[in-house]
């Protein structure tokens, strides 16, 4: 027979197995996309340099690497979702940060509606990622302004410090797994417009959910990606006919460091560049654009493949240029036998996978440097000719 308290804790793990879920596909759909996505940016930009300047083919080429572009801004959102996005941590301006989005926004107001601010209480600077605080504010804003009534409404932006803490997250609709207790700001915004009906509460947050006709319905998604990536919590107020309040709290400092790694510039390029990843795509472009360049290249299916390359061209290598998840031998792996076989070898690690997430990994270990998927032959060439060793 099942206790009332297991009865209680059943809708808690469901919900809990739900967001690890759309938090494994979401993360694994971004990375998928991201190589796919590096063989149209790649090979877009590698035709670009082929062409002649004054080639018709020109503009076409432009649109594309513009459409992939804006596929990987989507990538990147869906990360940001996970909480797995990464932050850029720095000082940041409250009032100034609010202000200019607000102001950013002002064209899209509807005229018959009004926004207010209220940031007499608000600290005046935290430690955060300001682009991820800018964009979760502006969603808010927006969905905010949609939900008012056609005859208009109010929108209202209000910042005050306040505490995280146990008692506090245990009324919050969602709560980062790696929470920071202390202190934090509480970032609001509150309309009094047609409200959130249950259903729609219970699913606000899920990418690709929305109520409208149009629209992708990463909105929200973000903002909670954004509240994870923070370590933060995220409470919501809304009832239907009385406007919907969400709050942001955000710790004043998440406490987090990115990895920006340095290296050493290359000179002639007499030597070979070692090329692994198991997407052909991906291997086949990255090839071509070295190649473009008057690099040599050798390709490996895998990490293992890799290493046997590495092994039977040793004395050539200059370079490895590495993808992170491969069959047989993974990135990881295949970084540190190299760095065993040759303790000065360059070796730049390559993933879909956001760069903040990936370089954790490898702090202290020596890695040359990271090259994000989805990537334009000018990032690929300008990160090989600093980390390429011609002896």
């Amino acid at each position: 027979m099942r206790t009332h308290a297991s009865l209680t804790e059943e809708p808690i793990l469901r919900s809990a197995h739900k967001w690890q879920s759309l938090d494994l596909l979401a993360g694994s759909l971004a990375h998928d996309l991201n190589n796919l996505l590096t063989g149209v940016l790649g090979n877009a930009g590698l035709v670009r340099m082929l062409i002649g300047p004054t080639s018709e083919a020109h503009r076409p080429l432009e649109q594309i690497e513009v459409g992939a572009i804006r596929a990987a801004n989507i990538c990147r959102q869906l990360q940001t979702f996970t909480g797995k996005g990464g932050l850029a941590v720095g000082t940041v301006s409250l009032l100034a940060l609010v202000t200019e989005t607000v102001e950013a926004l002002r064209p899209t107001f509807p005229a018959e509606s009004v926004l207010s601010l209220d940031l007499s209480k608000s600290p005046a600077e935290i430690e955060a990622d300001a682009s991820l605080l800018r964009q979760a504010l502006a969603n808010l804003i927006v969905n905010a302004l949609e939900s008012l009534p056609a005859e208009g409404g109010q929108v209202e932006v209000r910042i005050e410090p306040c505490r995280l803490d146990t008692v506090l997250t245990r009324f919050a609709d969602f709560t980062a797994p790696n929470l920071i207790e202390g202190e934090a700001i509480a970032l609001e915004v509150r309309d009094n417009g047609h409200g959130l009906t249950a259903e729609v509460r219970e699913r606000m947050f899920e990418p690709f959910f929305t109520t409208r006709f149009r629209g992708r319905g990463l909105g929200l998604a973000v903002v909670l990606g954004v509240v994870r990536s923070h370590r933060g919590a995220i409470f919501v107020d809304s009832h239907q006919e009385h406007g919907t309040t969400i709050r942001l709290v955000i710790p004043t400092n998440p406490q987090r460091t990115v990895l920006s790694p340095r290296g050493v510039a290359g000179s002639s390029a007499s030597g070979i560049v070692l090329v692994a990843d198991d997407e052909i795509a991906v291997r086949t472009v990255t090839g071509r654009m070295l190649e473009s360049a008057g690099y040599r290249v050798l390709l490996a299916t895998d990490g293992l493949d890799a290493i046997e390359k590495y092994r039977s061209n040793a004395e050539a290598v200059r370079l490895a240029l590495v993808d992170l998840t491969m069959p047989r031998l993974s990135g990881d792996d295949a970084f540190r036998v190299l760095r065993r076989l040759r303790a000065n070898l360059p070796v730049v690690l390559m993933s879909g996978y956001p760069e903040p997430d990936v370089m954790s990994r490898f702090i202290g270990c020596g890695l040359s440097a990271f090259l994000q998927k989805p990537f334009r032959p000018l990032d690929l060439l300008e990160i090989v000719r600093r980390h390429y060793r011609d002896q």
